[in-house]
């Protein structure tokens, strides 16, 4: 039996390194496609996202989360860290009832909630589902996707937790494009099995190259970086933001109001002190996890800007120039930034 890495999670607690997720409070596709490149933008469909809708949370209702589930015609792969909310869960042993392929891996122990996801591997069990603890090799599996009929990716922020489907400020990259579905599959029978998934793809993972991935992002930016980020806490993905402000950059973050880690209120006062302009918000509660960059390219998925999440942890993403999802991504984080209030 795999037993809670309590020293080491206590450890990273301490150093502001948690990732802390999924316990915040409270038409399947989502919004029209437009697999077009944002204005400004250079196109690197080799390194992008192109085929890919957005959703927000809690606007886009439960619905867009349950229903492709519920519908699926043939199979439903599921890696998530957390799956409390009896719809989402309805939902997948519906679609087993239905006869299809229904493949679920859970976080054993969800950090400060390790027995969070027990009902739902028992529920699962019962319905007949294939449902197994992800791997140990890993701090935490703290990815959320599944995969449909293996032809489109939810690539989420959010848990399958109420108030990931219900409350929360969330977000997830519906994704149609055939590489990037075949990748994001390839990632969860690589979870199943405990295997290395295969290197290249345009989604980002951690361990593999979200860092770097997203460390480039960041230093590409020549006008604007808006963060909204859940927990922020990692030493290098700081230091980069500081080095664009002081090329002429413009940074703002968007932080949780309540409930934030040591090291991510650390951080944000760091950057504030280097002209960073940093706001918390009270509603919705936040656990997005978004980048948007020149207003032209926005990363979105499970990673935090922790050490953690950045290095140790099983994770995933997106990155994209598609101009629809830019578009709703930013006036989603300007109509959040205007309703903030400075930290």
């Amino acid at each position: 039996m795999r037993l809670p890495p309590l020293r080491s999670r206590l450890a990273a607690c301490l150093l502001g390194l948690v990732v802390g997720c999924g316990s915040s409070s409270s038409s399947d596709a989502g919004p029209a496609e437009d697999t077009g490149v944002a204005d400004g933008a250079a196109d690197s469909p080799s390194t992008t996202t192109t085929d890919v809708s957005l959703l927000v949370m809690p606007e886009d209702g439960e619905a867009a989360i349950y229903d492709p589930i519920r519908n699926a015609s043939k199979s439903v792969h599921c890696e998530v860290y957390m799956l409390t909310d009896n719809g989402a869960l309805n939902a997948l042993v519906a679609a087993k009832k239905a006869g299809k392929d229904v493949k679920v891996l859970l976080e054993h122990y969800p950090y400060l909630a390790t027995t969070a996801n027990d009902a739902a591997f028992k529920t699962l069990t019962a319905a007949g589902v294939d449902v197994r603890w992800t791997s140990s090799k890993y701090a935490l599996t703290h990815s959320k996707f599944f995969v449909v009929d293996g032809v489109v990716a939810y690539v989420m922020t959010l848990n399958l937790t109420n108030a990931g489907v219900g409350g929360n400020r969330e977000y997830a990259a519906v994704v149609r494009d055939a590489d990037d579905v075949a990748q994001a599959e390839a990632i969860f029978n690589a979870d199943l099995t405990g295997a290395a998934p295969p290197p290249g793809g345009k989604l980002l993972a951690s361990p593999i190259d979200a860092r770097a991935r997203l460390l480039a992002l960041i230093d590409a930016a020549t006008k604007t970086i808006d963060i909204e980020m859940e927990e922020f806490s990692d030493a290098e993905v700081a230091s980069h933001l500081v080095t664009r402000i002081e090329a002429g950059v413009a940074v703002r973050v968007v932080a949780p109001s309540s409930g934030r880690s040591t090291g991510t209120s650390t951080t944000l006062g760091s950057l504030r002190a280097n002209r960073a302009t940093i706001k918390v918000l009270a509603t919705p509660d936040l656990h997005a996890k978004l980048i948007v960059v020149d207003g032209t390219e926005v990363y979105l998925g499970s990673v935090n800007l922790t050490a953690a999440s950045l290095d140790k942890n099983r994770e995933v993403g997106v990155l994209t120039r598609t101009a629809a999802v830019v578009t709703r991504a930013k006036t989603t984080f300007e109509a959040d930034f205007a309703k903030a209030v400075p930290l």
